[in-house]
């Protein structure tokens, strides 16, 4: 390929994002481009992020091989730089040599160079080609140009908004660790000085992109509603000296603390941060009195014989204005109405374990044990008590259901929430699990399919499909260690999205062939007679096209139809007419007789009038004679 079609073939784009000690490349063009490209990056070791790490005042571009032919022409092999101190190679072949802002490329590496001390305005990027490959005689005139804008940005020592922050953290947490998502904490105990949780503030100025920290800022904070608060510049885990208002300076890390603490009144309350006048975070913390309610809900709702559950239950504890109780100045203990169905139950501590309310406040887990002489398909109720200090009961929750169940799965099938989806629609698919009773197994974890992970570098998707999907049916990802399923109440559930092709799609996925499991399962809980046989299930897809075609079938059958129809009553019709037409005809002949019947008849007496009225004649004239 020669330089000219290359320069035609090939674009350049450069994308400019960084910025240390006050500089920072923005905005790159596209030109014309021989066989590479330049890419602007952050700073070294960034990759583009726009992130701050590396050598300081450090813009970076990368060269990348275009090798159209695999010649060395296709190959910039001169670059220079300028708006800039000096030109140094951060990565690709050790043989270069950079003198100043100018350095040969090698053939077939990307090369990333650092340009020191960037001037702010613009730096220019320009490749040369070779005129002969290998010859080391470059062209007079750029393959490639790249113009990079450089900016000053922000100033430092003044406070920047997107670059700082005020994370709230509870009383559980609130030394070390700071949920950045958490905007709300709770707190039970209302003498005042009980310590509920802290504010960790960061204050940044606008340098680069991330900011740098601004040390000795003045900060204060206020409370709207109950509570106390107390400033410092290390986190604390009491609050000695609190009050409506409070102030802090950040240390040489950019950071100040406020303590918040309990002053007897229950009730929420809103505490605002200010850097000056600049709010930097708006928290809220609920002060929450004693236990009035309690609700009990299951995490198992079905147990082994004999077996415990440190989570079976779980109970929320909410004071009379609704909000949570995260320590409770008592206790929460449940009794089992059948204690040979729940031989124990056990205490409930703080949820700290549960995927769903973990470290949530007003949640607690409860154990629950099985007794050892009961048997599948039993149940029973176990009622939960929050009691006080004293030992009386101040909440009762409603009883929740424990069910016993087997822990070998001797029946087990697949199916699908409905028979027929549209394209692109949510499919569940589900197994069900029973034990040799016909009862839900056991609430747990089954590897039905562990035969099928072969190492932990290994996908697990068991169960196959006959059309293309989004995503695996009962799948789990390589680096998961265990290849089991959780069963609750006997289910278990993957979702995933129809297909977008008409037809039926089958299901099938063969079970474990033994049941003695891996490193990487549980064992299989089946029953022999299920080891290595066949699961399977199907649903079908209709599309808006064919649902419209099969629509524009029936209407012209039902048109055929139609048209039949009206052809059979055309003929009746016809039929009807031409009879009609026969009956008229004889008709007609009929008339016609009685018409020539009338008329002959109608001489006849014509006839006979004329031979009366001569005979009137003749009688009246003899009457004149007799009378003469």
């Amino acid at each position: 390929m020669s330089t000219k079609t290359a320069f035609k073939r090939v674009a350049l784009v450069a994308a400019a994002a960084l910025a240390i000690g006050g500089v920072s490349a923005v905005s790159a063009y596209a030109v014309t481009a021989a066989a590479s490209t330049v890419a602007q990056y952050g700073t070294a070791g960034d990759n583009g992020s726009g992130g701050i790490a590396g050598p300081a005042n450090t813009l970076q571009v990368q060269v990348v091989n275009g090798q159209d032919t695999g010649t060395a022409n296709d190959l910039p092999a001169y670059v220079t730089i300028s708006g800039g101190s000096f030109l140094s190679v951060a990565s690709g072949a050790a043989t270069i040599a950079s003198t100043g802002l100018s350095a040969t490329q090698p053939a077939g590496a990307g090369t990333i160079y650092n340009v020191l001390t960037p001037t702010v305005g613009t730096v220019v990027v320009n490749t040369y080609d070779e005129t002969t490959p290998t010859s080391g005689v470059y062209a007079s005139t750029p393959s490639a140009t790249v113009s990079i804008t450089v900016r000053a940005v922000g100033i430092s020592g003044v406070l920047n908004l997107a670059n700082s922050s005020a994370v709230l953290a509870n009383a559980t947490n609130a030394v070390g660790t700071y949920p950045a998502t958490d905007d709300t904490v709770s707190i039970s105990g209302l003498s005042a000085g009980t310590f509920a949780g802290e504010i960790k503030v960061t204050i940044k100025d606008g340098t680069g992109v991330s900011g740098a920290v601004i040390s000795g800022a003045s900060l204060s904070a206020t409370v709207a509603g109950p509570g106390l608060i107390q400033g410092s510049t290390s986190n604390l885990s009491a609050v000695s000296a609190g009050g409506r208002v409070a102030t802090a300076t950040t240390g040489v890390t950019g950071l100040a603390y406020f303590a918040i603490a309990a002053d007897g009144t229950a009730g929420a309350t809103t505490i605002t941060v200010y850097d000056g006048t600049t709010v930097v975070g708006t928290k809220t913390v609920k002060f929450s009195g004693a236990a009035a309610t309690a609700v009990a809900s299951n995490n198992k709702s079905v147990l082994a014989v004999g077996g415990t559950q440190a989570t079976g239950a779980e109970v929320y504890v909410t004071d009379s204005n609704g909000n949570p109780v995260s320590n409770i100045a008592g206790s929460i203990s449940g009794t089992a109405a059948d204690t040979t169905v729940i031989s124990s139950v056990g205490s409930c501590v703080a949820d700290a374990t549960t995927t769903a309310h973990a470290n949530a406040a007003g949640y607690y887990t409860c154990s629950v044990t099985a007794g050892s002489t009961t048997s599948s398909g039993k149940s029973t109720t176990v009622t939960y008590v929050v009691k006080n200090s004293g030992g009386t009961v101040i909440a009762t929750a409603a009883p929740i259901t424990f069910s016993i169940g087997g822990s070998t799965i001797a029946a087990l099938t697949l199916t699908t929430d409905a028979a027929s989806y549209s394209p692109g629609n949510t499919v569940t698919a589900t197994l069900t699990a029973t034990d040799s009773s016909g009862n839900p197994v056991a609430d747990g974890a089954y590897g039905i399919f562990y035969d099928n992970v072969t190492a932990n570098t290994v996908a697990l998707a068991p169960v196959t499909s006959s059309a293309a999907l989004t995503s695996s049916v009962f799948g789990i990802a390589a680096t998961t260690a265990v290849a089991a399923y959780t069963f609750s109440n006997g289910k278990a559930t993957s979702t995933f999205y129809a297909p977008y092709t008409d037809g039926t799609v089958n299901l099938t996925s063969t079970l474990a062939a033994t049941d003695a499991g891996t490193a990487l399962t549980n064992a299989s809980g089946l029953a022999s007679a299920l080891e290595g046989t066949t699961l399977a299930a199907s649903f079908t897809v209709s599309t808006g096209a064919s649902d419209a075609a099969n629509a524009a079938t029936d209407a012209a059958n039902e048109a055929t139809d139609a048209a039949n129809a009206a052809t059979d009553a055309a003929n009746a019709a016809a039929d009807s007419a031409d009879a009609a037409t026969a009956a008229a005809q004889d008709a007609g002949d009929k008339a016609d007789a009685a018409l020539a019947a009338v008329t002959a008849l109608s001489q006849q007496v014509t006839t006979l009038l004329a031979k009366v009225a001569a005979l009137a004649a003749t009688i009246a004239k003899i009457a004149k004679k007799v009378k003469a």
